[in-house]
């Protein structure tokens, strides 16, 4: 008897520094360190009939339109061609630019211009291993969905524009999205979709959980641009507490927790005007990962005895923006051509960008530009058209729109950030339109900015500023997607291959079997105040640590003469790759040299336990070395 067969595998994606950081635009900055590893997450589900499709969930502003199709390229050939591929992202600001596979946004979603040719194909291979090695572990599931509310974690930063919505004096209503509040109506906490939906993947035979792949639409900024290292922000700590609670809980072994984008446009974890008043920074990250995480493996563990098999249907879509134009709806139409408004460029109170600092934008600014636009004010006049034609800029022709039904749930996608009201809008069409639940992904298949609802484009707040297309983007995609659920059948695929022209200057990627430190004597000097502990060593300046291969830093024990093993939290290694180790680099030292200096700052657990004495070790890459350099007492 056929049955059906699920995977899960995750790949590591974090490139060498020196790359852009992707989310704040020009007032990025450049990663010169690591503070946890990024990871490209993969869910292979095929039902008893043999129809399949991958879900990935990767540690990047964004899923892009060049990395949907790069990875489909290589995938086509397990059965999943870029109509069965999902791939979005975490929303995380602390991951690499360039790879957009748009002009626009490669060269104005980082502070350097052009797509990196050498990185996006990279990601885009690292991508698919993840599918290939999902797709190898396939065996015997069931699958389980939840949906549970988590408050306090988030709060809306346009609550003006979300008021401003035809029914949000009943969001907080029964069957409502907020429906469970219990504070101030008038609190922006309360203006939020806290709704996290939950896939999880149950092995047949042992009853055990393999995957856990959740979405919540909560914007992954709790970092703040004062980081300058890579990191998935809150969404990394809420991967880790889930699969770490799970595990030792004896619900699975190994498992494989994801941790996506629902609707979140407007929402943020900034707690300012709450309790506790935190600000940006890897504090805030860790509260609200830490907490999204617990209610993740509470929702994953509930839902195990609701396990069953499903069927599994695919439907996939690429509208063009020249036909949204000309679409027969009139509250559904595009704009013919993409404009940025005053309110995108001041950017949003989680990355004010310097013309808001400048005073030269401010959100709420209107002009009197024509419907769709109306009443976006144009950002830089006669100077933005003038942009447009010397780069040649585009946001991409095609919005890519996944429609994914499992069993009686369907998974649908944006390609760039819908509201918390917009993507209720959505998900209220289609369920009214199949008779299913809906789940909506965010930041799927594409990246063309954001999708506010007409009203809350009229106040243009920093969310109707960034509406590249007109008043009605969200209308229109809610459209389209009905229409493809509806009509039960994919439309023809547009032309194939896609030609995403030259990749442009930026050229900072480094494969990381290209990378040979020259191993220069690495001087290590060590430090320790309790818990916290700090190594600092010496490299050559071009010399990089390819952090995608492995652990850089690790905590060992002696466990007997000359014998030693790394220190396990939580069953995983104490290193870089399972923990929050930070490293990073600083600047030249030595006059003449051409040297850098390397740091690790550790956080040791409480109550760490060895058998031995303890030793950090970085690790070897040839030519360089590595060293070993003992643990210093408390």
């Amino acid at each position: 008897m056929c049955a059906m067969l699920c995977g899960a595998a995750r790949v590591d994606i974090t490139p060498n520094v020196g790359l852009p950081l992707a989310g704040y635009s020009s007032g990025g900055a450049l990663a010169s360190g690591v503070r946890g590893h990024l990871f490209a997450r993969a869910l292979y589900a095929e039902d008893p009939s043999g129809s399949s499709f991958a879900l990935v969930v990767a540690d990047l502003h964004s899923g892009t339109r060049y990395l949907l199709e790069r990875t489909a390229e290589r995938t086509r050939s397990q059965g999943i061609g870029v109509e069965r591929l999902v791939v979005c992202g975490t929303h995380t600001h602390s991951g690499p630019g360039n790879l957009y596979g748009n002009s626009l946004y490669d060269h104005f979603s980082q502070r350097t211009s052009g797509r990196d040719g050498g990185l996006s194909d990279w990601m885009a291979e690292r991508i698919a291993l993840a599918v290939q090695h999902a797709r190898e572990a396939r065996r015997p599931s069931r699958l389980a969905f939840a949906r549970v509310p988590v408050w306090g974690v988030s709060r809306n930063r346009s609550p003006a524009a979300f008021d401003a919505n035809h029914g949000a004096d009943g969001w907080h209503d029964a069957g409502r999205p907020g429906a469970g509040w219990t504070g101030s109506p008038s609190d922006p906490g309360g203006k939020v979709d806290p709704r996290m939906s939950v896939i999880t993947v149950v092995d047949d035979a042992h009853d055990t959980i393999r995957s856990v792949f959740g979405f919540f639409g909560c914007h992954t900024t709790a970092l703040g641009m004062q980081a300058r290292y890579y990191a998935p922000d809150w969404a990394g700590h809420a991967c880790r507490r889930a699969r770490w609670d799970l595990e030792r809980r004896g619900r699975g072994t190994d498992i494989v927790v994801a941790l996506g984008q629902g609707a979140g446009g407007d929402v943020n974890a900034l707690r300012d005007h709450m309790v506790p008043p935190w600000t940006q920074g890897p504090t805030l990250a860790q509260h609200v990962g830490l907490r999204i995480g617990r209610e993740l493996a509470a929702a994953a563990a509930a839902s195990v005895p609701s396990a069953r098999e499903h069927d599994i249907g695919v439907l996939y879509a690429e509208p063009t923006t020249a036909s949204g134009a000309a679409h027969p709806v009139a509250d559904a139409r595009l704009a013919e051509d993409w404009m940025f408004g005053v309110a995108g460029v001041a950017g949003a109170e989680d990355g004010r960008t310097g013309f808001y600092h400048l005073g030269l934008a401010e959100e709420g600014a209107t002009g009197d530009t024509p419907i769709p636009h109306h009443p976006k004010a144009k950002a830089g006049g006669m100077l933005q058209d003038l942009l447009k034609d010397i780069f040649d800029l585009d946001p991409g022709a095609v919005l890519p729109l996944h429609a994914v039904r499992i069993g009686g749930h369907w998974l649908v996608t944006v390609p760039g950030e819908p509201t918390a009201f917009a993507g209720a809008d959505i998900e209220e069409a289609v369920a009214d339109a199949t008779g299913g639940a809906v789940t909506v992904v965010g930041y799927a298949g594409d990246y063309m900015g954001y999708f506010p609802t007409a009203a809350e484009y009229d106040l243009q707040h920093y969310e109707g500023g960034s509406a590249l297309f007109g008043r009605n983007s969200a209308r229109h995609v809610q459209t389209r997607l009905v229409e493809l659920t509806s009509a039960g059948v994919t439309p023809p695929l547009g032309p194939r291959p896609i030609d995403f022209g030259a990749s442009g200057g930026a050229t900072r990627f480094r494969r990381p079997e290209s990378i040979r430190p020259s191993g220069i004597d690495p001087n290590p000097r060590i430090e320790r105040a309790g818990l916290a502990v700090h190594l600092r060593w010496e490299m050559d300046w071009d010399d990089v640590l390819p952090f995608a291969d492995g652990w850089s830093v690790r905590i060992e024990e002696e466990v007997g003469p000359g014998a030693w093993r790394p220190v396990q939290v939580e069953g995983r290694d104490l290193d870089d790759v399972e923990s929050f180790i930070h490293i990073h680099r600083d600047g030249t030292f030595g006059l003449g040299t051409g040297a850098t200096r390397w740091h690790a700052d550790i956080r040791l657990p409480g109550g760490l336990a060895a058998s031995g004495r303890l030793r950090v070790r970085v690790r070897e890459r040839h030519p360089f070395a590595g060293f070993s350099i003992d643990l210093p007492p408390p």
